[in-house]
C-alpha cells in the first residue's frame, strides 16, 4: 500500500500547525491581557475612594500653583527692581571713591612735591654754607 503525499498536502499540513501554533500563542496572550486587566480592575477598586480624592483636589491644587506662580512672577520683578537699584547704588559708590582716590592721588602729589622742593632747598643751603 502506498500513499502518496502532493505538495499541495506539504503547504496544507504546514498552514495548519503554523495557524494552531498561533492559535495557541493567541489564547495564552488573551489569557495574559486578561490577568493583567483583572489587576488594574482590582487596584482601581482597592484605590476607588483615593482616586476619587485626588480627582476632587486637583483644582485646588491647579489654583494654588496659579497663586503660587503669580507670587513668583512678582518676587521676581522686586527682585529685578532690588538688582537694578543695588547696581546704580554700586556705581554711584565705585564713581565717588573714584573722585577721592584722584583727591587723595593729587594731595600725595603736592606733599611729594613739597618734600622734593623742601630737600633741593635745605641741599642748596647746605651747599651755601660749605662754600663758605
Amino acid at each position: 500500500m502506498a500513499v502518496t503525499i502532493s505538495l499541495n498536502d506539504v503547504f496544507a499540513f504546514i498552514l495548519l500547525v503554523a495557524g494552531i501554533t498561533l492559535l495557541v500563542y493567541l489564547v495564552i496572550t488573551v489569557g495574559n491581557i486578561n490577568s493583567v486587566l483583572k489587576e488594574v480592575k482590582n487596584t482601581l477598586r482597592k484605590n476607588k475612594d483615593n482616586i476619587d480624592n485626588t480627582i476632587s483636589s486637583l483644582p485646588g491644587i491647579a489654583s494654588n500653583i496659579s497663586a503660587i506662580t503669580g507670587e513668583l512672577q512678582e518676587g521676581v520683578q522686586t527682585l529685578a527692581s532690588t538688582a537694578e537699584i543695588i547696581e546704580k547704588n554700586i556705581a554711584h559708590s565705585s564713581s565717588k571713591m573714584t573722585e577721592k582716590a584722584e583727591i587723595a592721588i593729587d594731595y600725595v602729589q603736592i606733599l611729594s612735591e613739597t618734600i622734593r622742593a623742601g630737600i633741593n632747598y635745605l641741599a642748596k643751603n647746605k651747599k651755601l654754607k660749605s662754600n663758605f
